[in-house]
């Protein structure tokens, strides 16, 4: 996995929140990563983690699953300060969307419109994943 990381650019790997963002922003060439709230962002979150009073869903199950004893052994990490500095690099992953698909139902374009049997959008029905909406007023 470190090799794969090492090797991909999806893996941006940094030391610090503003690295990070700066890392961020270099592929897109935009600059919708704020190096101050992500820094801010990150730091909450360490102190939720630290304390044990936040409510991230990820943290709890680690949490709970370390409390499990079938799951300790497997090796549940305990969840730390994402800012320690001797805990590594920060190193987030570009996530990109491969595949879109429907298991049925109505079809509906990329912008969530629905089609009829000859795709063309049908008009005031929109739709998302769990539920059908009308536009029309």
């Amino acid at each position: 996995m470190e090799r794969f990381a090492e090797l991909s650019p999806e893996f941006l790997w940094a030391r610090t929140p503003e690295e990070l963002a700066a890392r961020m922003k270099a592929p897109t060439g935009t600059s919708r990563i704020d190096a101050r709230a992500l820094t801010s962002t990150i730091a909450a979150r360490d102190r939720r983690v630290l304390t044990g009073l936040g409510k991230d869903l990820q943290v709890m199950a680690a949490t709970v699953a370390r409390r499990y004893v079938v799951d300790r052994p497997i090796g549940v990490a305990r969840p730390a300060a994402l800012l320690d500095p001797h805990d590594g690099p920060l190193l987030p992953v570009r996530l990109s969307v491969l595949t879109r698909k429907t298991l049925g139902g109505l079809a509906m374009d990329l912008d969530g419109r629905v089609l009829d049997p000859e795709g063309t959008p049908v008009s005031g029905l929109a739709a998302g994943r769990d539920m059908i909406t009308s536009t029309a007023g």
